[in-house]
């Protein structure tokens, strides 16, 4: 039974951590355009 247990952990902390990493991709993409949207007003 704990050999499956630590395959399921892993499994869903492989998983966990691939959404992390999504959700930080997604985030300095937004960042990005934010920042090149408000560059025209910052530069006045």
């Amino acid at each position: 039974m704990q050999p499956i247990l630590n395959r399921l952990t892993e499994s869903v902390f492989s998983t966990l951590n691939m959404y992390v990493l999504v959700i930080q991709y997604k985030a300095s993409i937004i960042q990005l355009c934010v920042c090149l949207s408000l560059r025209p007003y910052l530069q006045l």
